[in-house]
């Protein structure tokens, strides 16, 4: 779950073509790779679905979801990001800085809804980390 300066939380549209859910709203996520950590694989799905350098501060926490013949534990971590400007991945077609009591208001994909449900109601434990710089 990515938060802004505001603690808004960046929510994303899965577009029409994708095989499952489309039209609903979503965090930017995925599976991890082979031998890859949670935290790893948050930090580059975060990137790969957004371009924000991401990385995680802690988990947000857990929930069950599905995708027609499998059953899916998600594990939600968060992060703020330092930036807002948001490059869409070809998964997604829209993209919003929501605030987090009006997240329930969207069309969320399964799973979220009750996770954002039970969440709203906790104060963010987030902080903003900058991209590293590269070395010279």
């Amino acid at each position: 779950m990515v938060r802004d300066a505001r603690g808004r939380v960046l929510m994303l549209r899965r577009g029409q073509a994708v095989e499952h859910f489309a039209g609903c709203w979503e965090l930017p996520g995925g599976k991890p790779a082979e031998g890859e950590n949670f935290a790893k694989t948050a930090e580059l799905e975060a990137d790969d679905e957004t371009g924000l350098y991401v990385p995680p501060t802690g988990v947000a926490g857990a929930v069950e979801g599905s995708v027609p013949g499998l059953r899916v534990a998600m594990l939600i971590m968060e992060g703020r990001a330092a930036e807002s400007k948001v490059t869409l991945s070809r998964e997604h077609d829209e993209y919003r800085w929501v605030p987090l009591p009006k997240v329930c208001s969207l069309n969320l994909r399964p799973g979220f809804d009750s996770f954002f449900a039970s969440y709203k109601n906790r104060p963010s434990r987030t902080r903003t980390k900058r991209r590293p710089r590269a070395r010279k």
